[in-house]
Order: structure tokens, then sequence, then C-alpha cells
């Protein structure tokens, strides 16, 4: 029995392909004198055979209503929207620099935790970070990053980094910028960021104390992402 798969395999052997369109999630095949495009969804890994004629109205349609979109992938892009993208980076190991007693400066070699970085397009608007124990799409839980220089909404103080950052768009850059070339200082350091049963911990006195987040749930609770961040904007 033929499936729909096995006829645009079929047409990819048998005829030139003219087009061929890659996204995240989408790709589209055309093929030489045919009225028919493969619509190719990877999110769902399916195949779907339309006419182009069909295709292109429905783009039509899109656009005359001027839909906005975020759309939900399962790599470490996680968000992508018109006007921001949201990446989630594994627990890595970084040697930090602070600044101990507002004096000297000490390396630190600690894993820092499972987080996300939202990545505005337009360089005017900072770039966010936060912590995440699980993905969950719109459900997903933040928690404040345990160090300092970054405020509980996610926004980062960069100091002399800042014009480095600001037109940066590859999350894994920003991370180094973040953790490998910057001097963590009390600056924005006082404030709790961790909590066991025993004590209270600011910024500092975590670096000091600890070599990574042994528990999620000992971090400060944000909010959950659609709380905190307008991915409709």
């Amino acid at each position: 029995m033929e499936t729909i798969g096995s006829i645009i395999e079929a047409n990819e052997k048998k005829l030139k392909i003219v087009s061929l369109s890659e996204k995240p999630i989408m790709s589209i095949q055309i093929f030489k004198d045919s009225p028919f495009a493969a619509v190719i969804d990877k999110e769902n890994n399916e195949k779907k055979l339309v006419l182009i004629e069909e295709l292109v109205e429905s783009f039509i349609d899109s656009f005359s209503e001027k839909r906005k979109r975020v759309i939900f992938i399962e790599e470490k892009l996680r968000v992508y929207s018109k006007n921001l993208k949201i990446y989630e980076l594994p627990e890595k190991q970084y040697t930090i620099n602070y600044l101990l007693n507002g004096k000297q400066v000490k390396k630190k070699k600690l894993t820092v935790p499972r987080r996300i970085w939202v990545i505005n397009n337009d360089p005017k608007k900072p770039h966010l970070v936060f912590v995440v124990e699980k993905w969950e799409k719109e459900k997903t839980k933040l928690y404040r990053i345990p160090f300092p220089n970054t405020h509980k909404d996610g926004k980062i103080c960069w100091g002399l980094n800042n014009k480095k950052v600001e037109t940066v768009q590859d999350p894994c850059q920003i991370d180094k910028f973040y953790f490998e070339q910057s001097v963590f200082t009390a600056d924005i350091g006082n404030e709790e960021v961790y909590q066991t049963k025993r004590k209270t911990y600011n910024a500092i006195e975590f670096i000091k104390k600890f070599n990574k987040v042994q528990n999620y749930k000992n971090l400060i609770y944000v909010g959950t992402l659609s709380e905190i961040i307008d991915l409709e904007e």
C-alpha cells in the first residue's frame, strides 16, 4: 500500500527538485513540471503532498491576517517567534571570576545549572537568563540564577561587556561572556538567591560555599515562562 511518504520519495527520484525551503520545523520541496509540493513537518515527522496553488493561498491568508505565532520545538532552540528566541542550555562547568571583599579577584571552578537565555531580536532590549529544572513549554518554571550582577527579572549588569553582548545572538557565546569573561561583584550580589533548611545564601555566599546547585527547589522561584515572558509580543 502506497503512503504519502512513499509517493513523495518516488517523486524525489523521478522529478527534479527546483526549489527547497528549509526552516526550523518545516521543509517545502517544489518539483519541476509538477503541480504539487512536498511539505515536510519536522515537528511531527510527517510528509504531505499539496497543490502549489493551495500552498500560496494559505500563505496569503496567513499573511493578510498578520498572525503572530510562537513555535515550540524540542531541541536547544526552545521558542522561536518574530521578536525573540529562547534557548535552553544544559549544566556545564565553568571557571568563574568573582571579587572577594571588594578587592581580590578569585577564580573558582563550578557547574552552572540548566538555564534558558531569552534573546531579543531588538538590540535595545536586554537578553535575560533564568534557571530551569524541566522544560514544560509555557508552564516551564523559572528560577533566579544564583550569581551576582543579575536581577530577579533575568536582566544582567554586563559592565564592560555591555557593548559586546547587546548585538550577539548566539546563546553559547553569550553564556561564555556571562560566566567566563565577567567578574562577579557584590553589586546585586547581596540579595537572597539560595535557601536550604539551615541557611539562606546571597549570590556571593553561594559562589563561595557551593560547587553547583544541589537542589533546584532551593532557588528563588520567579514564575512560569508565560507569566514572566511576553511570548506573543
